[in-house]
């Protein structure tokens, strides 16, 4: 027969045992990298969490992502603010352990959550933070307030740095709309960033970059790869800055492979006569067999 004595060290031991299982979720570096990194290790980041906590309903999701958060984990923060928000997830893995019932939903703290989990280092967390707020004004800068534009695009390129590449297009398109540009080397990292992820319009604008600070024809030419790169990966304006360019420098093998890649894609060269000085033939009388 137990004594009190007895069952006060077994409650004891019950007690200590519970909170040795509730103190393993631990705050980590937040999961960054390309996209697919990113949701890899977030994955990875879950099942580790789930090991030491029973996931067989909503509220024990609620639960295991709160704790995260609370131990400052940058992805426990953003799991918490996308499911309070009822968003979705990445893959099907996280979807399964990412919904929660209907009365768990609470947008206004859930967007609370994923600024949190920006402010803690999450790159996810720095884009859904951006895209929330300029969706709200449908990605017109006239119409966001000054402050919050600025949050918009300080979000946009913290996530940016932290390798998510949607983040610099988000950065990118919002400083392009805008004269003068906000802050050029930035502008910059995010032009070159769009270029090596094979985006045209970032190596566009390098090449615009190096034109406009060349101080003579030799530091001209130095823009022609990049638009040329950028021609490859299907952006128009390109394909038309470095046909113009091969047109004006009579080198005709470079000039008719831009006009070539350019009807590939799809785009009217013919049309650009009518903007540029350089007199661009039109798809349909190519030998190519290329249609306008």
């Amino acid at each position: 027969m137990f004594s009190w004595r007895m069952l006060l060290a077994v409650f004891a031991l019950v007690f200590v045992a519970c909170q040795q299982r509730s103190d393993t979720i631990v705050s980590a570096p937040a999961c960054n990298g390309t996209a697919e990194e990113a949701t890899a290790c977030i994955e990875k980041k879950v099942q580790s969490w789930r090991a030491s906590a029973d996931m067989s309903d909503a509220d024990s999701t609620y639960k295991l992502f709160k704790a995260a958060c609370e131990v400052d984990d940058p992805d426990g923060c953003w799991m918490l603010g996308r499911a309070l928000q009822g968003d979705g997830f990445l893959s099907e893995d996280m979807q399964q352990i990412g919904s929660f019932k209907q009365d768990r939903l609470d947008p206004e703290r859930g967007a609370m959550m994923i600024q949190k989990s920006c402010e803690l280092g999450s790159g996810y967390g720095c884009l859904n933070h951006a895209a929330s707020l300029a969706v709200e004004v449908h990605w017109n800068p006239e119409g966001l307030q000054k402050a919050d534009l600025e949050k918009v695009m300080d979000s946009f390129y913290r996530s940016c740095e932290l390798g998510f590449v949607t983040g610099c297009g988000g950065y990118f398109d919002l400083s392009v709309s805008m004269q003068p540009s906000p802050d050029i080397e930035k502008e910059k990292y995010a032009a070159q960033e769009l270029c090596d992820n094979k985006i045209g319009s970032g190596c566009h604008l390098l090449g615009v970059y190096i034109m406009q600070e060349a101080l003579d024809e030799g530091g001209h030419k130095l823009a022609l790869p990049l638009w040329k790169q950028g021609c490859e990966y299907g952006y128009e304006d390109a394909c038309r800055a470095y046909a113009g360019n091969m047109g004006h420098f009579g080198i005709d093998a470079e000039y008719e492979w831009a006009i070539r890649t350019a009807c590939e894609f799809g785009f009217h060269t013919g049309d650009w006569g009518t903007v540029d000085s350089v007199n661009y033939p039109p798809c349909r009388s190519l030998d190519s067999g290329s249609e306008d």
